[in-house]
């Protein structure tokens, strides 16, 4: 088994993918898939595409696919790969299963060195960038799909791209107008001013980056119209690289004077900025694992910056010469590439790089991968390896007891009909947000066919495990890339995904340095040890100890009696202090109350502590608020304190000082409601005050008084119709009411009452 080397770096805790059978190791080629994070990448000294498996850093296929010497590119849709030939001005698909490689296809004619591709996730477009034109072309016969179709004048680096809808989007540095291109129709919309702007997406939809305007437009992705413009810092002297984070609201966007602009798009808000190394080339950031990668080609480095905490965490070298090489991400891994040498690698979220060889520098033909199925797998005119030089030669092949098969040119092509559903694998934690030494079970499943047997783990910070469940915890705050290896049956099935470990979060403890004494607990040990950081919830109890001769005196920020004061840590305490009397001088304070209410300060916490002996002259500060705020509320102050603030302040300067608290009950309301049972039935009820609710309006009335208050009410029906309807009262309802009689007594209690009178009647005659 392969000693898992550079993870993949995938951007949730869990995490489907599809099933990654290994390429040799006695299971048969035809079992192959793409591994999860793995790119192809573009060789185009030795006219090569390779695909890297970013979990080890190691080439999982080498595929010929033009003449040495000629500009290559690649691009990748799903597990397929495109190889453009920009000096033939041709296409060629590489099946990411079989390695089959087709015929050149030449969608635009005449489009040579400037061809591109750029997948969708369902789409491919062929575009010629020195002449604007856009040809829909078919992912898999590579045939142009209906008419080509004008979108710019001309198009540049970072000037187009492709949405998960597989709509096309581009915009024209000539006249600022973007054009979107959905089913073979496109549309026009004036965005930006003309000069050399950008587009990309950012959370799916597109943003423009108007230089000229200074300005970060974005895009409804279905109108094209814009739905917030943010203004840019944006100097003349400019060059300007930018890239959206695919899953968040973001806009990146890198300034040649060595600035990285980052944009809240929710919140319109493109202030925050990363200085970066001065009057450099860099390339567009990559995101991925909540970090940024941005290429330097002057230096041949990668800065890291951490999203979360706006901070350059890393600058790993990866070329030892400056040049303008490749950065892009996988299913989360970040790859980096030199197309015009056999260097490339894979960068670690920790900045650790893992760096490989695409092809043998002196031997770029040793290597070649035979198509699995007997493809074309050559191109027309092949590079010429180097004479004496081993052939290509197609993988070993063995049925799971290690004996030969037949060779795979000699077999059929699988059934698509019986073929077995890829595996795609789960990683599930007990917990996606871990704190350090927090035990996390982590757990593969198989959500496609049979379940894994056994599974071996890397965890990232070297330890390693085994079985489909297994435990583990880490020591040290940082993000780190949890790899398996799943046994399915015969197979050897694998994937990862990033986990971040955080600090276990403390609140912080400060205590004055006190004069005449010391304060202990929880670590404290003042003067001295001041101050602590402690886990949430954590129970604090301070101690104020005098010296000879001095007395407890009275806390500061801290609620206690006389020698100690307690607290649950739920955040930061700071400044708690503690003022020591002298032996010779004490005062006390007191306060009392008429009921039950909590008071507060300078060691006081009234009911459990009220009196407290301070230093004489100390200023006092005493706060108050209802113990029962539902029944009871503040009435005013006595004694030392003559005001109905609910602060309290006065100077302890007596031998005793006394302070008295009213508290009053709040008020209560009864709602008197006429109700009647027939519609034609008329009467009134009278309050104490005056006020009366009737069956013709209004029907109810409101009194308020304190609790135990006796509210007396009235009722009288109305007199006898022209008709002969005679009304009459019915009963009382609520409030402790019931019956027909003439009055109804109501004694407020500590809640909102109710008391209804029914009028009914009858007809005479």
């Amino acid at each position: 088994m392969r000693r898992i080397r550079g993870f993949g770096l995938a951007a949730v805790a869990i995490l489907a993918v599809a099933g990654l059978a290994a390429f040799g190791n006695g299971n048969p080629v035809q079992d192959t898939r793409l591994l999860s994070g793995a790119a192809w990448l573009a060789s185009g000294k030795v006219g090569q595409v390779t695909l890297l498996d970013g979990m080890t850093a190691e080439v999982s296929a080498q595929v010929q696919v033009a003449p040495s010497g000629n500009s290559l590119e690649v691009v990748q849709q799903g597990t397929t790969a495109y190889a453009i030939d920009k000096s033939a001005g041709t296409i060629r698909r590489i099946d990411g299963a079989t390695f089959d490689v087709s015929q050149p296809a030449t969608p635009i004619a005449d489009a040579s060195g400037d061809l591109t591709v750029i997948p969708g996730r369902t789409a491919l477009y062929t575009v010629d960038n020195l002449r604007g034109i856009l040809a829909d072309t078919d992912p898999r016969t590579l045939q142009r799909r209906g008419e080509m179709i004008s979108v710019a004048d001309k198009l540049t680096a970072g000037t187009a791209t492709v949405d998960d809808d597989g709509v096309f989007w581009s915009i024209d540095p000539a006249t600022g107008k973007v054009a979107k291109v959905r089913d073979g129709q496109r549309s026009l919309h004036d965005v930006a001013e003309p000069g050399d702007s950008l587009i990309t997406l950012a959370n799916g939809h597109p943003v423009v980056i108007d230089r000229k305007g200074a300005r970060a437009i974005s895009l409804s992705s279905t109108t094209a119209s814009a739905v917030d413009t943010i203004q840019l810092d944006v100097r003349p002297d400019d060059v300007l690289r930018a890239s959206g984070s695919p899953h968040n609201e973001r806009l990146y966007v890198v300034h040649k004077r060595g600035v990285l602009t980052v944009c809240d798009l929710l919140e319109s808000d493109c202030s925050k900025v990363i200085p970066l190394a001065g009057d450099s080339d860099f390339g567009a950031p990559v995101e991925s694992g909540n970090r940024l990668f941005v290429p330097n080609y002057v230096t041949g480095e990668v800065w890291i910056i951490d999203l979360q905490r706006s901070a350059v965490v890393g600058k790993p070298k990866v070329l030892d010469t400056g040049t303008a090489f490749q950065l892009l991400t996988k299913d989360g891994v970040v790859f980096y590439n030199d197309v015009m040498s056999e260097k490339a690698g894979v960068i670690q979220l920790d900045g650790t790089v893992t760096p490989t060889a695409k092809y043998d520098a002196k031997n770029p033909g040793k290597g070649l991968t035979v198509p699995i199925t007997g493809g074309p797998g050559t191109p027309a005119n092949p590079a010429t390896p180097n004479p004496g030089t081993d052939k290509p030669k197609p993988p070993k092949q063995t049925d799971p007891a290690g004996r030969p098969t037949t060779p795979p040119g000699h077999q059929p092509n699988p059934d698509p009909a019986t073929e077995k559903p890829k595996a795609q694998l789960k990683i599930s934690m007990s917990d996606i947000s871990p704190t350090v030494d927090q035990p996390i079970e982590l757990k593969v499943q198989n959500l496609a066919g049979p379940q894994p047997h056994d599974a071996r783990w890397m965890f990232g910070d070297g330890a390693s495990g085994s079985g489909t469940t297994t435990s583990h915890k880490w020591t040290a705050a940082n993000t780190y890339q949890v790899a398996v290896k799943a046994f399915v049956g015969n197979e050897e099935i694998a994937t990862s995904v990033p986990v971040t470990v955080s600090a276990t979060p403390t609140y912080k403890v400060r205590v004055k340095s006190p004069d005449g004494g010391k304060i202990t607990g929880n670590g404290i040990d003042c003067p001295g040890t001041c101050e602590v950081d402690l886990p949430p919830d954590t129970g604090v109890k301070l101690t104020a100890t005098p010296n000879q001769g001095r007395t407890h005196g009275s806390w500061q920020n801290c609620s206690g009696g006389t020698t100690t004061c307690e607290f649950v840590l739920r955040g930061d305490r700071l400044d708690i202090g503690h003022t020591f009397g002298t032996a010779a001088d004490p005062v006390k304070v007191r306060v009392t109350q008429n009921a039950t209410g909590i008071v507060e300060g300078n060691g006081i916490r009234c009911p459990s502590t009220c009196e407290v002996q301070v230093p004489r002259n100390t200023p006092i500060r005493l706060n108050a608020r209802p113990a029962d705020a539902d029944r009871y509320q503040f009435d005013k102050w006595a004694g030392a304190c003559t005001t109905s603030d609910l602060t309290c302040s006065f100077t302890a300067s007596g031998d005793l000082t006394t302070v008295q608290t009213t508290w009053k009950l709040k008020p209560v309301t009864l709602t008197v409601v006429c109700a009647q049972l027939l519609p034609e039935a008329d009467g009134t009820i009278t309050l104490p005050d005056g006020r009366t609710c009737s069956t013709d309006g209004p029907t109810q009335v409101v009194i308020s008084g304190q609790p135990a208050t006796q509210i007396t009410v009235r009722q009288k029906p109305a007199g006898p119709k022209p008709d002969g309807f005679q009304s009459y009262f019915d009963e009382w309802t609520g409030g402790g009411c019931s019956g027909r009689n003439e009055t109804c007594t109501v004694t407020l209690g500590s809640k909102d009452m109710t008391v209804t009178g029914t009028f009914r009647g009858t007809k005479k005659g």
